[in-house]
Formats: structure tokens, C-alpha cells, sequence
């Protein structure tokens, strides 16, 4: 997909099809047919503006016929970025459905700001994703891509259009990212995800280290080796390393997803339902490997150091049990309450490699961790937890910078009373009550006190219901938010090269 950025007036061909955004309640700043179309739709009822409302027609102007594509904004003083992502994706669908490879995106003149623009170029190529790489070709497919968007505004500033491809450059991570969630787990080994890594490196100039079995062993990864020894995978530690300000090598963000392949719970065997998507257990590790490759491609000026253990948690003669106690790198011993609870001894693994070995200054984990998050906030939101507010409140305007939702859990010291094991410093389950803040503050006690942040993303990593931005699976969530943080932390950037 191409984008251009033309002035109201200039002369362009005109687009295959209009997308035309429109406020709620307020007279549109287009012209001609289609404002005639508006104000019937608006007399009738059929179309208001409000926000996600749409509505597709043919018009008649200068002896052609033409598409347009109205996509609501709701109120002019409450619109944000995303909302216009939102109106924008929908229009990209609408027109790849009408077969209509040449867009025009005619811009309402009250929006502006790069932040609009950039949110339009992701909109734009996360609409066109589809995870249908298994699936023989089909004759009868009815949709075709598009291939032009004339960005048609009264702010044709080179500003805008550079937003603009920086945002379809973030789309194109983040449907990466949604590719590694969406792999089956039989095309999907941790070496699989390796590999991948190995991949971005050579992409992006970055220095990829995969450690096997003996190298983590020799680490003293003992946690993590114990939920991957079940499996006939062989585990694999993967070390992204992005050194983008050399003038400060102490300054280091620390990543660390959760990249378990396939989670059948091991001896704590999970019922069949709850298994049907456990390939979506490394979304975790697949947002922090897409947004070090996001933030490679924007030359930020920052150190980033990305870790994912890798491995499957699965059932075997070699498994661990229920009643084990396991070692740790960090010295401290933990009482195996459940093998379904083997996220967090990765991480435990993972983030303490982080601080230090890697010497992060700040530590970020992101999990698909609890079903507890799920059922304390629903499919759309991450729980976040953490016990510095500093570093947690440059999260959460990541967050929202990023477009996506997140909410802060409470962290009080006498959740991580329940922690504690009789036989080990720490147990593995804390119980059955807050079950999503005591797996983030086990992660939590093997950063070395660091500034820390857990997301816990079981819920918004899948959806099952689609939207203009996305279809039913995996949905990417983090690479924005992890990218909005790094930028937030980094010194500087460079202009992206748009040939």
C-alpha cells in the first residue's frame, strides 16, 4: 500500500472510492453530490455521525459515478486518535469489499496533529490483515487490496505524511506480531520463534543471541528448565539486543515476554476448552519481538534489551509436579503449587537475567499470565501492576498514546504474604483470591528491586469479535503501547526514509 498527501485544491486522480469522516451533529467541510447525499441520511435518520457508524453509496458527479464511503467520529470535542483509526480502518474495508484499489481519505479540516495521521497509517494496514496462510485460494474471494490512499487535506505538511508511514510502519509490526500468535503450535516450536528473532536481527542490524539447553543451564535457570523439560522441544533463550544510544550504554529498557509455544497446564492438566487457543501463550514474547523491531526501523535513540524464554509446557515422565521445589537463577527457592502457574517461573527466570546480566535500568514483563486478569477486566483491557508509580504512570500514557487499554491493579504488601511457601521462599499460586496481582508481584521479587512494571494481557492478546481494525484471533496488543514507552524513554529519533 502506497500513501500520498495532496492539498484540497491540488489536481490528483480522483480515487476508485471517497472515505469521507464526518462528525456528529456538525455540517461536513466536503462539497458537491456527496453533501447532498449527507443531508438527506441526516434528514432520514440513516446516518448521524455518530462514532462507528458508517454508511456506503454511489454518487453521480461530473458525469461519473463514484463511491463514497460516510464513516462517523461522534463529537468533534471528545474525538481522539484511535477514534479516526477506527472511521479510517472501516473505510479501508469498504473499499477493498467494493474491489476499489484507488482511495481518497478527505481529511476534516479540525484534525490535526501527526498523532491523527500516524494512527491513520496503522488503521489503514491493520485493516487489510487476514490469517489465512493454511487456507487454499479462494475463486469466489470478493475483496482486493488497496493499493493507493490520497491523503487529501487542508494541512499537506511533509510532517503529516511522515506520521503517516511511520504509522502503516508500526501496522506492519504489529500483523507480524499477530502472525507469531496466530502460528499453530505444531508450525511453532520455540526454536520456530528463535529463528524468527534471528530474522528481525538480520533485518534491522540488531544483535540476536539464542541460548540452548546447556547455556541455560549453565545460567542456573532452573525454573525455566523445569517447565520445559516435559517437552521433547528443546528450549531456547532468546536475547534481543537494539543499542540505539551509545552515548549512555547504562541506559537499558528491559523486556521480557512470556513465550510459552503451547500450555496444556502439564500435570495440572487444563480442561479441552481452555486449550483450544493456548497457542496464543507466547502473545507476550511476540509484541515485545515486534516492538524491537518497530523501534530498530524509527532509529530510537535508546538501549533496549529484549528477553523471551522460550519452551512448551507439556505432560511427561520428565515433568514436574505439584509439591516440587525448584531453584531459581536468583538463588530463591519456589514450591511447585501448580504447573499451570508456569508463566511466571519463566519470567522469574527471564527478568532476573534482565537486571542482572543485562543490567536493565527499567523492567517491563508482558504475559498472557491469569485468567484472573480476564475475569477481573474482560477481553479489551490489561491489567497492569507495579510497585513504582513513576515508571508505572510512563506506561500508562503509553498506553494511551498507544491507543491501547490498560488498568492498574493494586500491589499492597499483603498480597505478597500470599506468596509465601512453608517448605521454599516462595510458592508459585497464591490461592484462589486476587490470583492476577499475586502471579504479577512473583514475577515482581526477581528484578532486584528495579523499576518494574507486569502487564498482564491475557485478555486483549485474542478477541473473538471483529472490528474494522481486526479480525477474530490474535490482535497484536502491546507492540504500540511498548513502542509509545521506548519513545517516551528515548533521547531522540530520526526521520524515517520514506523510498
Amino acid at each position: 500500500m502506497e500513501i500520498k498527501l495532496f492539498g484540497t485544491k491540488d489536481v490528483r486522480r480522483p480515487g476508485d472510492l471517497q472515505i469521507l469522516p464526518v462528525f456528529a451533529e456538525e455540517e461536513p467541510t466536503f462539497e458537491g453530490e456527496a453533501r447532498e447525499l449527507w443531508k438527506e441520511l441526516q434528514k432520514e435518520g440513516v446516518f448521524t455521525g455518530k462514532a462507528g457508524q458508517t454508511h456506503s453509496s454511489r454518487i453521480r458527479e461530473f458525469g461519473t459515478y463514484r463511491r463514497v464511503f460516510l464513516a462517523g467520529l461522534g463529537d468533534r470535542h471528545t474525538v481522539r486518535p484511535e477514534t479516526f483509526g477506527l472511521a479510517v480502518a472501516a473505510g479501508v474495508r469498504g473499499a477493498m469489499d467494493a474491489k476499489c484499489p484507488v482511495v481518497d481519505l478527505v481529511v476534516p479540516r479540525e484534525i490535526t496533529g501527526t498523532d491523527y495521521y500516524r494512527e491513520a497509517g496503522k488503521a489503514m494496514v491493520l485493516a487489510g490483515y487476514r490469517f489465512d496462510r493454511y487456507k487454499a485460494p479462494d475463486p469466489d474471494e470478493s475483496r482486493q487490496p488497496v493499493e493507493l490512499v490520497q491523503l487529501v487535506t487542508v494541512q499537506p505538511e511533509e510532517a503529516n505524511l511522515l506520521a503517516a508511514h511511520g504509522g502503516m510502519t508500526l501496522g506492519r509490526w504489529v500483523n507480524r506480531a499477530r502472525d507469531l500468535v496466530n502460528q499453530p503450535a505444531n508450525r511453532q516450536s520455540p526454536s520456530d520463534l528463535a529463528e524468527e528473532a534471528l530474522r528481525i536481527g538480520r533485518e534491522t542490524g540488531m544483535d540476536v543471541e539464542v541460548l540452548g539447553e546447556k547455556k541455560i543451564a549453565a545460567l542456573g535457570m532452573k525454573a525455566f528448565l523445569a517447565v520445559a523439560d516435559a517437552s521433547r522441544q528443546e528450549p531456547a533463550l532468546i536475547v534481543m539486543r537494539y543499542r540505539g544510544d551509545e552515548e549512555h550504554p547504562e541506559r537499558i529498557l528491559g523486556l521480557a515476554g512470556k513465550g510459552i509455544v503451547y500450555d496444556t497446564g502439564g500435570l495440572s492438566l487444563k480442561p479441552t476448552s481452555g486449550m483450544l487457543t493456548m497457542k496464543t501463550d507466547m502473545a507476550g514474547a511476540a509484541a515485545v519481538m515486534g516492538a524491537m523491531g518497530m523501534a530498530a526501523a524509527e532509529g530510537l535513540r535508546l538501549n533496549i534489551t529484549a528477553v523471551v524464554a522460550a519452551c512448551e509446557n507439556a505432560m511427561g515422565p520428565s515433568g514436574y509436579r505439584p509439591g516440587d521445589i525448584l531453584d531459581t537463577m536468583a538463588g530463591k527457592t519456589v514450591f511447585v503449587a501448580n504447573t499451570d502457574a508456569e508463566g511466571r517461573l519463566t519470567l522469574a527466570d527471564a527478568v532476573y537475567y534482565l537486571s542482572s546480566v543485562e543490567g536493565a535500568e527499567w523492567i517491563l514483563d508482558m504475559a498472557t499470565l491469569t485468567g484472573a486478569a480476564e475475569v477481573a477486566l474482560g477481553t479489551t483491557v490489561a491489567a497492569g501492576i507495579s510497585t513504582d508509580d513513576g515508571f508505572y504512570g510512563q506506561v500508562e500514557e503509553a498506553a494511551r498514546a498507544g491507543g491501547e487499554k490498560l488498568w492498574r491493579l493494586p500491589a499492597f504488601d499483603e498480597y505478597k504474604e500470599l506468596n509465601k511457601a512453608d517448605d521454599a521462599d516462595l510458592s508459585n499460586a497464591g490461592g484462589r483470591t486476587a490470583g492476577a496481582i499475586t502471579a504479577g508481584l512473583f514475577v515482581g521479587e526477581f528484578t532486584e528491586g528495579k523499576p518494574w512494571v507486569h502487564l498482564d494481557i491475557a485478555g486483549p492478546s485474542w478477541t473473538e469479535k471483529p472490528n474494522p481494525l481486526q479480525t477474530k484471533g490474535a490482535t497484536g496488543y502491546g507492540v504500540s503501547l511498548l513502542v509509545s514507552l521506548a519513545q517516551s524513554l528515548a533521547v531522540s529519533r530520526k526521520e524515517p526514509d520514506l523510498d
